[in-house]
């Protein structure tokens, strides 16, 4: 690498850490005001309740699902790189031998060392767009879990 590419490597970064940083912020100052309301209307322990719930939820399905993309991902390389490489055609009575295969990109990348590199990266932003949709729906798994009987006699 030159130092060109070295310095755009690094400017894009401290980018990346600069708006982490500010989307950080800005959901803490959120938090905070949200806090601050429910401790002046004296309902700390809705908040309380609502936050524990929310971030118990993403939690819980955050691992759940990251749990089971890669188990899946990596049950479907280690079956698909171990896949011995046919001929597209081939013919009962002779045996086909190729000098020159063409070798399979796929194949290829899935018996590379970067796969399982892509592989924990998928997994982890499946599970954070999983969990996120989820998390907003601590309501409707507080509504289950303390439900009540209505309408019967």
């Amino acid at each position: 690498m030159d130092n060109q590419q070295k310095g755009s490597m690094s400017s894009t970064i401290k980018l990346i850490l600069l708006v982490l940083v500010l989307w950080l912020l800005s959901f803490l100052s959120n938090l905070y005001v949200d806090w601050l309301w429910f401790d002046s209307v004296e309902f700390k322990e809705v908040f309380v309740t609502f936050l524990i719930n929310k971030v118990g939820l993403y939690c819980l399905v955050f691992l759940l699902v990251f749990i089971i993309f890669a188990v899946n991902l990596f049950i479907a390389r280690r079956y698909l790189a171990n896949e011995e490489d046919r001929p597209y055609r081939s013919d009962p009575d002779q045996d086909i031998i190729y000098l020159n295969p063409n070798p399979d990109p796929w194949k290829q990348f899935l018996r590379g060392k970067n796969a399982i590199w892509i592989f924990l990266g998928a997994s982890l932003l499946g599970a954070f767009l999983v969990s996120s949709v989820a998390a907003d729906n601590w309501i409707v798994v507080q509504q289950f879990l303390n439900r009540m009987p209505v309408g019967t006699s």
